[in-house]
């Protein structure tokens, strides 16, 4: 079972969920993407729990939304 990371004195700000979290905001498309789809879009290559982690954490801060198994930047507006 892992826990999410985040940033304190035991781990930095490049090993934390806070960094893959714009990460991934930088690589969602305008019209959203599957989550498999964004996985493989990301330049810097995340492990798959800490990929996991930070799509909750955006989720939960509502920087993100699933529509039809899409995950949609919250801040796009899509017609």
């Amino acid at each position: 079972m892992s826990s999410i990371k985040f940033p304190s004195k035991f781990i930095p700000y490049e090993r934390s969920v806070i960094k893959n979290m714009l990460i991934i905001m930088k690589n969602i498309p305008k019209a959203g993407a599957k989550a498999l789809t964004i996985y493989n879009l990301l330049p810097t290559k995340i492990k798959l729990e800490d990929y996991i982690d930070a799509l909750v954490c955006l989720y939960a801060i509502k920087a993100i939304k699933v529509n039809d198994s899409l995950i949609i930047n919250a801040n796009h507006h899509v017609d």
